[in-house]
């Protein structure tokens, strides 16, 4: 248990256990990082499956900073989250869930964005495409409900 003792007595564990505002602001944070990516996600997940047609999917790739941003905000407070209790998330089976799927949905995202940009965002009517987008949606949602669940689920 050497790496919990370190976390717990690092300065980012000491704080988010000590201070009165740490972990609300954190969790907070986590929070709108998630629906940032999230919901730039799904836009592009919900164009694919024929919704707001009109858009033409490679101005969507315009966003990815967007995405990336939700990304770094919800690495940094996740990392700070931890901190605030390594014992419980390290052995925690839905936080450990949470992360296989969000590996997976940043995986299909991947994918997907692939075979639109090799399409030249074009190939939004084939099967295998809507699939990957109806798979990243059900991932990300996932995601949300697994990190939901980590704050009612208590392990013995």
């Amino acid at each position: 248990m050497e790496f919990v003792s370190w976390v717990e007595n690092s300065a980012l564990g000491i704080w988010m256990i000590d201070s009165i505002w740490g972990y609300p602001i954190v969790l907070s944070t986590h929070a709108v990082g998630m629906s940032i990516v999230v919901g730039t996600v799904l836009m592009i997940d919900l164009r694919v499956l024929g919704y707001a047609g009109d858009a033409p999917l490679p101005s969507f790739k315009n966003m990815f900073w967007v995405t990336w941003f939700g990304v770094f905000l919800n690495f940094a407070s996740g990392v700070a989250l931890f901190a605030s209790d390594p014992a419980k998330f390290l052995y925690h089976t839905v936080f450990w869930t949470k992360i296989g799927l969000m590996v997976a949905g940043v995986l299909s995202v991947y994918l997907l964005w692939g075979n639109l940009s090799a399409a030249g965002g074009a190939a939004t009517d084939t099967t295998k495409v809507k699939n990957l987008a109806r798979i990243s949606m059900l991932l990300w949602i996932g995601v949300i409900v697994a990190g939901r669940l980590i704050g009612y689920i208590e392990l013995e």
